[in-house]
Formats: structure tokens, sequence, C-alpha cells
């Protein structure tokens, strides 16, 4: 008689499938577990959990398939779990608006960890249903050749603080038959939260490894979910070949369009800090702010570069070089330079101090929403663009129209209506009822156009 060749974790993890095939609940008329909803996305990629995407040649299918498989379990009863994540960390890598490297993870200590007889002790628990009713939430296997990375990304927030959202990366290197694993935590997008990349590969022979994430539950809920990663070297089950190397195909182009974004960004940079530079320089002043405005985008701060005086001018310089933030690219600089343009003029005009052709600009820019001197730093408070306060003076002129003062109201209608925003049917000086009317109408046009488009207002 020939000997089993399938090991005790083999055997386990075929046993927690044939489970999770068959009913969730252990108990006899028992519900099923009330699950949080969970949004799952799994993709290959090409590169690795720490270079990201790569534009890289898409490699040849493999003779020798290896992959990973990787599920996800909502479990009934707590699992207590004796060793956390951060014992076994190789590297912790933070996310962009913290330090790149991290001495030791400070999420990690949550996440429960298994591997080796633990992990093939704790399936086989599972599957006997020792703790509980099991719901299977996702399953998923990647194709990994040398230099490609599957991913999947995990996330739910079920409004009782115990939401999780992660990041899971199985990157091969080379052609060892090995798996880097790398978790990522806290995500708010993809290239944000704590990262932390385990110290030991993951073989085919090693058996599942476990992540355990724990979660406060009422009846009826689950007080775990269990993450299981087993590298393979079956086919990938169903997975289509074809389906494979587009996604690669689409990683590769992805980043493509990236790096090209990338060296436009440096251009753009390089670029500003040389404007910047010659901010100083009273001759070369007037055509660099021009340039500056006009390539970023900042209107009021293009008009005023076009005619204010030398004195005004120099002003805008400083106001400017102050403003923007370094190493910024045109779309970072936008905002900036236009909200330095704003609050100039705004605290000259609140002093009486305002050139007549900077004040013409000023009611230009901003119609009769900017005749108001104290008023213009609430304008621009509290905005992130241009466009924001684009859509800022627009609301505003539109109250203007409902002001006691026809001449309020004419020059607030003339400022729309040369932006074709203008209420169809009003007249500044006709009677109360006529004007509110035509804003009602206009209300209820912008309200229907928001319901069709499947957005509120």
């Amino acid at each position: 008689m020939k000997p089993s060749t399938h090991n005790p974790t083999q055997i386990a993890c075929a046993a927690l499938a044939v489970f999770l095939s068959g009913c969730s609940s252990l108990r006899a008329g028992a519900p099923p577990l009330r699950v949080p909803a969970l949004a799952v996305e799994a993709r290959h990629q090409l590169g690795s959990s720490l270079t990201g995407p790569l534009a890289a040649p898409v490699p040849a299918d493999s003779a020798a398939p290896f992959g990973v498989r990787q599920r996800g379990l909502w479990v009934e009863a707590p699992i207590p779990v004796g060793q956390t994540l951060d014992r076994f960390v190789g590297l912790v890598i933070g996310p962009a608006d913290s330090d790149p490297l991290r001495p030791v993870p400070r999420r990690a200590g949550s996440v429960g960890f298994v591997r080796g007889p633990e992990a093939t002790e704790l399936v086989r628990s599972l599957a006997q249903g020792g703790y509980g009713r099991t719901t299977q939430a996702w399953e998923e296997q990647g194709t990994l050749s040398p230099g490609t990375t599957f991913r999947l990304k995990a996330s739910t927030a079920d409004g009782t603080g115990d939401s999780v959202s992660f990041l899971l990366d199985a990157s091969r290197a080379g052609e060892p038959l090995e798996a880097r694993i790398a978790l990522q935590l806290g995500l708010r997008g993809d290239s944000e939260g704590e990262k932390v990349l385990l110290a030991e590969p993951l073989r085919p022979a090693d058996g599942p490894i476990a992540f355990v994430f724990q979660r406060a539950a009422r009846e009826d809920e689950p007080s775990a979910l269990v993450v299981l990663v087993e590298a393979t070297t079956d086919a990938a089950g169903g997975d289509d070949s074809s389906s494979t190397r587009g996604e690669f195909e689409a990683s590769a182009a992805a980043a493509s369009e990236r790096s090209r974004e990338i060296t436009r960004s440096e251009e753009e940079r390089r670029e500003i800090r040389g404007v910047l530079s010659d901010l100083d320089r009273p001759l070369e002043r007037r055509a660099r702010l021009v340039f500056l405005a006009s390539s970023c985008g900042a209107p009021l701060a293009l008009d005023i570069a076009l005619i204010a005086q030398d004195a005004d001018l120099a002003e805008l310089a400083t106001a400017v070089r102050a403003a923007i933030p370094e190493n910024a690219d045109r779309a970072a600089a936008a905002w900036p330079i236009e909200r330095a343009a704003w609050i100039l003029l705004g605290q000259k005009a609140a002093a009486g101090a305002i050139a007549p052709e900077l004040s013409g600009v000023l009611a230009r820019q901003g119609g009769e929403a900017a005749r108001f001197p104290g008023a213009i730093e609430d304008l621009v408070h509290g905005l992130r663009d241009v466009q924001g306060l684009t859509q800022r003076l627009v609301a505003e002129n539109r109250i203007l129209l409902e002001d006691a003062s026809p001449s309020s109201r004419l020059r607030a209608y003339d400022w729309l209506a040369a932006r074709g925003l203008a209420p169809t049917g009003y007249d500044p000086f006709g009677s109360l009822a006529d004007r509110r009317a035509a804003l009602r109408k206009l209300a209820e046009a912008e309200e229907a156009a928001a319901q069709s488009a499947g957005k509120p207002r």
C-alpha cells in the first residue's frame, strides 16, 4: 500500500474547506452569523511590496506553478492567541506623512499571529467547530512569478469602533518558491498606513500562517476575523492565466503613467524653485509672477501681476514666496498663490490703502462678494483649492441677489451673468415676488439636475 504524501496541515486545510462548503452554523437551528459588510479587492501587480507597482516586462508563464491562497473567516468565539504580529516583524515602514522607517511597529501589537504547528492546530480547530460558527468572508488565490506581487485589500466599518482595514501583499523576488508577506494596517489609501514585513518568507512546506483580528461583538456577530495565508504549488484553481496577464499589463501601464507624472511633477518643482529665486530681481519680478500665476492657475494673482505698481508687485512677491510650500509642483502651488493674493488685497482694502486698479481686479474676480473687505479672509477660510473659492464666490453672489440694495443686486447679477450663472428671468430691479420666483426656479432646476446625476445637492 502506497503511503500518504499529505501532511497534517494539508489534511486540516482540506477539512476546513469541506466544512466551509457545507454550513456555517454548527448548532441545530442556530441562525447564521451576522457578519459586517466587507469590501474585498484582489489583484496581481509587477514589483514587490517594497518597490510598489513597476513598469516592468510582464513575466512569461512559469512551468512550475507557485502562488498563494488567502482566505478570510469570520469566527463566532474569541480566539486566544498567545503571540502578536509585532514579534515576527522584520521591517516596519511608516505612512507617507511620518518617519519612513520605524524601529518598532505601532499597530501590529493589536493583531494576533500564528504559524507552523500552532497555525495548523488553529485550522484543525476551526474545521471541527472549536470556535463556534464560522463563515467564509473570501477566498482568493494568486499566481506568483518572479518579480510579482499578489495584493488583497479588505476593509469594513461596522460602526462598532472595531473596523478592519488592511492590505495583504505576497511578493516573490526570484526563482526560489517562497513569498514575502507584508501587512499594511490603518489604511486611508493604498499608499498610507503602517506596513510591516514578516521576517521569514512563506514556503509551501511551511503550512499556513494566520492573522487574527479580534473585535467586540454583539449577539450572533463574529468575535474575530481570521486571515489564513498559505503558499501553494497548485495551479490557481479556476484562475484564468490570460486574466492574470491582463492584470500584470494593467499594473505596468499604470506604473508607467505614474512615472511620467512624477517626471512632470519634478520638472514643475524645479521650475517653481527657479521662479522663486528670481523674485528678488525687480526687472524680472513681473514676468516671473505672471508666469507663475498663469501656469499654476491663480487668476487673481495673475491680474495683480499684470497691472500692479512696483511696490504692490513686491508685496505680492513676498506673500507668494512665503505661501508656497517647499518643493511644490503647480497643482500644490496654485491655491497658496491665489490665497496669498486674496489676503493681500483684503488687508489693503480693509486698511483703505488699496490702489484703484487693484480694487477693480478684486471686484472683477469676486463680484459683489469681494466689495466687503472685512469678509475677504472669511471667503478663503477653510478652502483647499481655487475651485472651492469659485464655488463659494458663486454662492455668495447668489445670496446677494436678495440684497435690499438694487445696486448691490445689480453688481452681483452682472458678475454671475458674465459667467453664465445668472438665474433665468431674474431682474435686479424687479419686484421682490418676481426676483424670488426666478431664484426658486433656479434652485428647483439645480435640484433636478443633481437628482438626475445621482448626487445630493
